[in-house]
């Protein structure tokens, strides 16, 4: 059975992730908002927009994880954890090619994020995985 701290981190992360990228949303949406109006490189464009969409998809994957840590519901973890995972490999891709080129606080930024999205990942990750092995253990004993 999933610890009730372990539950409750679930909750809390959800919700910090929830304010994390509902702020990136707005940062992205004002950047586009202000691309409309001026001309920019295309590349920079596609960035936003990819940036952009990621955040409202990460906002609702992150409410489903506190909704799934609250009704102890592991479907409902699942997506965040696949989505934050692809996300590190994403991050630390980026930061392995681009890392030498940014400036000193986005590599900060970078590597801060990886590493709490490490840390909650593993996290999140280890309470999934125990709720999963508890509903195939209870319907295991179940069945016999």
């Amino acid at each position: 059975m999933a610890t009730k701290e372990a539950l409750k981190f679930g909750i809390v992360i959800g919700c910090l992730n929830c304010i994390y990228f509902l702020i990136a949303v707005a940062i992205a949406g004002k950047e586009l908002v202000d691309i409309s109006l001026m001309p920019v490189k295309p590349d920079f464009f596609y960035l936003v927009v990819i940036i952009f969409s990621y955040s409202v998809i990460m906002v609702i994957v992150s409410a489903l994880l506190a909704w799934g840590a609250l009704r102890k519901n592991p479907r409902l973890i699942a997506p965040w954890v696949i989505l934050s995972a692809l996300a590190m490999i994403v991050s630390s891709v980026y930061l392995m090619f681009i890392g030498h080129t940014i400036q000193l606080w986005e590599l900060f930024s970078c590597v801060t994020f990886i590493a709490s999205q490490c840390v909650s990942w593993y996290s999140i990750y280890s309470l999934w995985r125990n709720m999963i092995d508890n509903r195939a253990n209870n319907a295991h004993s179940c069945t016999e």
